[in-house]
């Protein structure tokens, strides 16, 4: 892996935990029908087809959240683009 791939494997993942940290705030305040791509990819401060392309399918995020253990996103929460 070349170091341009390297950087882009990088952002993609602080990419990924900008969107699991959004969807974790969206859940927390309004339950899960407030966590919608549009509202997610709006929260994390990303276009929406890249929750699609990070992620495939809404299924896979919910997945991956569960599997980072939400509070390890949570407590990155603050990491977020301005």
């Amino acid at each position: 892996m070349g170091d341009r791939d390297t950087a882009q494997s990088a952002t993609a993942e602080r990419h990924r935990e900008w969107v699991l940290a959004a969807a974790l705030e969206l859940l927390k305040e309004g339950g899960r029908d407030t966590v919608s791509t549009r509202a997610v990819s709006t929260d994390a401060g990303v276009q929406a087809p890249t929750l699609h392309r990070l992620f495939g399918t809404n299924r896979a995020c919910w997945t991956r959240w569960r599997r980072t253990g939400g509070r390890r996103i949570q407590e990155r929460s603050g990491s977020r683009p301005e």
